[in-house]
């Protein structure tokens, strides 16, 4: 019996160390990664402005514990490579009752189910390095269990007095374990693993400025149709009232036996065309008012000019495209899907390696029978895992990761070709606009001048109605190529700046 004492209080004693090591190390590793938090955070709604400019993120602070000599990564926060757009306190939002097109942008985006599900996605992705992160940490199991002790080891005691009888063949039993385990080295497995999930952390924040970009666009487009179609509208309207002025003006002639039949139905036909014009120009501001509403929420009221924003341009195609490498968020976001499924390879290839790791376990098994019995063990063992074959499973992971880096790569092929050709099929369709406007806008003067003239000489006789209905429809058309041709500017500029990935902050800084 004072043998059996002896090894029940040195059993106790081991079973509170175990204990005490495990839970000092599971609170100093909790410690270092509140400590370690990233200060960059990765949301697109708080994203600080002063986040420094870093593709991949691949910083690893090491923290020693002290009773389980762990190193445990911390990987650090993705990288801004673009700006958000100003909050709601810093973008102007109205001037004199007028909605300015950053307001609109930030009412957009704070609605677009394109840039919430974005952002749902990256939230997820952010757990996923929390869950990649707990590898490196303490691992630590309790059970309890109770029940009916049918047989075991137990028959080989040399305390045959008491393992002989029903003390422990039949009796009830109460068992309690403890088991805890700490990763000591993978070679590199889980750093692998934790590297993949922060890239693929990273190519989401990245995806979601994208996504924003994207919604600025719509946003910018749907701002600029509004106007354009209230002008076209106003001036589909005036055109009207000339042509009916120019009826009235014949039928009067007509009266004082001047004029003729076939002018009447000449001019009526003409007036007929420009109520049509007038009815559809109504429809399509209808449309785009409510294309308008769907985005921001709101009703296109009073509008503020839409900004030009060409003083934001690249000088020419080829430094756009050195800008949009720099900061599209659609590029980087690419790349560094690139190297999350590259890390994703050598995950799967350093887990084929051996696994060292510290295993710690205490139980307590309690013998309730015609005399109660406890025993204690407690054990602390230095592990070494390799997998011998596991049916050619790491085989064909390695082959799905390795198609994704072809699938990683084609994309971003593809998007670079596609920014490329927006990039420089824009700046032509500018180079075209802007050698326009000039001569537009000298045909507006000219053919208003002309219309003043030829109504003057048209009342003197010395114009026929012909020459008078051509000059209005000249004039008519040269204020609607001047107008469309000016806001058509405007929407290749802001698909520029989106391609490049800068549109919303020429927007804040243009407000």
């Amino acid at each position: 019996m004072i043998l059996f004492r002896k090894a029940l209080s040195n059993a106790s004693r081991s079973l509170r160390l175990a204990l005490v090591l495990a839970l000092a190390g599971t609170v100093s590793a909790c410690q270092t990664m509140k400590d370690s938090a990233p200060v960059c955070e990765t949301g697109a709604s708080a994203r600080p402005e002063g986040c420094p400019l870093v593709l991949v993120a691949a910083e690893f602070a090491n923290t020693t514990e002290a009773a389980l000599s762990a190193a445990i990564p911390v990987m650090a926060s993705p990288a801004v490579t673009a700006r958000e757009s100003p909050p709601a306190a810093a973008a102007p939002s109205r001037r004199g009752g007028q909605l300015s097109l950053a307001e609109m942008m930030r009412r957009t985006l704070a609605v677009s189910p394109s840039t919430g599900l974005a952002q749902a996605i990256e939230l997820e992705l952010g757990a996923g390095v929390a869950v990649s992160r707990a590898a490196f940490l303490p691992q630590l199991s309790l059970q309890g269990g109770t029940g009916q002790s049918l047989n075991g080891s137990f028959h080989t005691s040399t305390y045959r007095d008491y393992w002989a009888d029903r003390n422990v063949a039949g009796a009830w039993r109460n068992d309690v374990s403890l088991s805890g385990s700490q990763l000591i080295y993978d070679f590199g497995a889980s750093r692998a693993d934790l590297d993949r999930a922060v890239k693929a952390r990273d190519a989401q924040s990245l995806r979601v400025m994208a996504a924003a970009e994207e919604a600025a666009l719509s946003a910018a487009q749907a701002y600029v149709k509004v106007q354009e179609s209230r002008e076209l509208l106003a001036l589909a309207k005036e055109n009207l009232v000339a042509l009916q002025g120019i009826e009235t003006l014949i039928s009067r002639s007509e009266q004082n036996g001047n004029g003729t039949q076939a002018d009447m139905k000449r001019v009526r036909a003409r007036v007929v065309d420009a109520e049509s014009t007038v009815v559809d120009q109504d429809l399509d501001l209808k449309v785009a008012i409510e294309k308008f509403r769907r985005l921001a929420q709101t009703d296109p009221d009073g509008l503020q000019t839409a900004p030009t924003l060409q003083a934001s341009l690249p000088a020419n195609a080829s430094q756009a495209l050195t800008e949009a490498a720099k900061n599209s968020p659609q590029l980087l976001a690419g790349a560094i899907a690139v190297a999350a499924a590259q890390a994703e390879v050598s995950s799967i290839v350093s887990a084929e390696m051996p696994r060292l790791g510290l295993t710690l376990d205490a139980s307590q098994k309690n013998y309730r029978a015609n005399r109660t019995r406890s025993e204690v063990d407690a054990t602390g063992l230095l592990t070494l895992t390799y997998k011998l074959a596991d049916g050619g499973l790491s085989s064909a992971k390695r082959e799905q990761a390795s198609a994704r880096i072809t699938q990683a790569e084609m994309r971003l092929a593809s998007d670079r070709l596609d920014v490329e050709l927006a990039v420089r099929q824009g700046y032509l369709q500018l180079s075209s606009l802007r050698s326009k406007a000039q001569g537009l806008g000298e045909g507006v003067s000219a053919s208003a001048k002309a219309r003043e003239l030829y109504r003057e000489q048209f009342t003197g006789g010395k114009r026929s109605l012909l020459e008078l209905l051509e000059v209005q429809t000249s004039y008519y058309t040269a204020r609607y190529n001047a107008i469309t041709n000016g806001y058509e500017q405007r929407r290749v500029t802001y698909a520029i700046l989106k391609a490049v990935g800068g549109l919303r902050n020429a927007v804040a800084r243009r407000a």
